[in-house]
């Protein structure tokens, strides 16, 4: 399910110029950290042969969205997008 806040997730990653696939934002990619919302929490995970790992659960899509970021980006990079989402997404 995908909603307003991962719509601006979305937004956020594909202006970062990241390459699109290495996430995947309400559905499954093989190889990519994947971002689910199933109507009660958020799920943040790395999609390898249909499975789920390292799965984290979040009630809010800020804090998805910060864990995606720290994971897709190095620790030089990810300031100006976590500070992105603190501002976009509530």
């Amino acid at each position: 399910m995908i909603n307003q806040n991962l719509v601006l997730l979305k937004q956020v990653l594909k202006e970062s110029g990241i390459n699109k696939d290495l996430y995947s934002i309400g559905e499954y990619a093989e190889n990519a950290i994947c971002v689910f919302y199933n109507g009660e929490q958020y799920e943040v995970f790395k999609c390898e042969l249909d499975n789920k790992f390292d799965c984290r659960r979040y009630n809010s899509a800020k804090d998805a969205g910060f864990d995606i970021v720290k994971r897709l980006f190095t620790k030089k990079d990810r300031d100006v997008y976590l500070q992105k989402i603190n501002n976009l997404i509530r």
